[in-house]
């Protein structure tokens, strides 16, 4: 199930129809008759800060209280909430975590709305990106994405699971941008709260609504979560499926269908 609709500004309220009663019918219609199993598609970011300095089980449950995300996160939390407990009811599932899932490894093509690509759309064209130490992007080409959870799903042996689609090397902003300006865009590193009053003075910038998810202070910002990835790990033994490394290379794919598509200057 990956029927959901996806908006980072909207509140649960206005996504719960889509993303909680989709679910939940979803998991009614596999009940009725014949039982059949049910494949769900949550988001890694279902876990807050809050849960422990040590690495987050893919068996972890995630009935704490979630703190941190706006509606679209807190409506996936909800989402897990109801599928599990369709499993303890008997119902065969499984759950996949992925973490941010970017264009394709191949093509370059990627979805226009998310934050990332709206983030460097946003920098270049401010021809200013934030210094911001400690951030970090965990990254997964879609290509990857599809091919792990479609081979996952066939696997008999591994109902009641969840598995952290996630990539085991988080890619530093000031990477990012670094390769960035190295395949030759004009993109100079400021200090953060100049960027961010830049772009409270850019209301045409693409990346101007989403001004919210930047903190007017960098301090007491969420600590890096590591995550165990065992279930995968294990799950894709036998199978051809690598995951691409995310570095200038990947980022030049995407860059250039970025241009190709016409996205970063319209």
């Amino acid at each position: 199930h990956v029927g959901v609709k996806v908006h980072h500004l909207l509140s649960y309220a206005l996504l719960k129809n889509a993303n909680v009663l989709g679910t939940q019918e979803v998991l009614r219609m596999a009940s009725l008759a014949k039982i059949k199993p049910v494949h769900y598609v949550s988001t890694i970011s279902v876990f807050s800060t809050s849960q422990s300095d040590k690495p987050i089980l893919e068996s972890a449950t995630v009935n704490h209280r979630h703190l941190f995300g706006g509606g679209y996160v807190q409506t996936k939390w909800v989402g897990e909430q109801l599928v599990w407990e369709a499993a303890n009811r008997g119902l065969p599932v499984k759950v996949y975590r992925p973490s941010r899932i970017g264009g394709s490894s191949k093509t370059g093509v990627y979805n226009f709305d998310d934050l990332l690509s709206r983030f460097i759309k946003g920098c270049i064209r401010l021809k200013h990106c934030p210094s911001w130490k400690g951030f970090e992007e965990n990254l997964i080409p879609v290509d990857y994405a599809s091919k792990a959870i479609l081979f996952l799903s066939q696997k008999e042996d591994s109902f009641g699971k969840a598995f952290h689609l996630i990539n085991p090397e988080s890619v530093p902003l000031k990477d990012i941008f670094n390769w960035v300006r190295s395949l030759g865009y004009d993109l100079e590193e400021i200090d953060y709260n100049d960027w961010r009053s830049e772009l409270i003075d850019a209301p045409d910038n693409p990346l101007y609504p989403y001004l919210a998810k930047f903190p007017e202070s960098l301090s007491g910002t969420k600590e890096k979560i590591e995550y165990d990835r065992s279930n995968l790990v294990e799950g894709l033994k036998g199978s051809d499926i690598e995951l691409p490394e995310v570095n200038r290379d990947l980022l030049k794919t995407y860059l250039s269908y970025f241009e190709a598509s016409g996205f970063l200057w319209n």
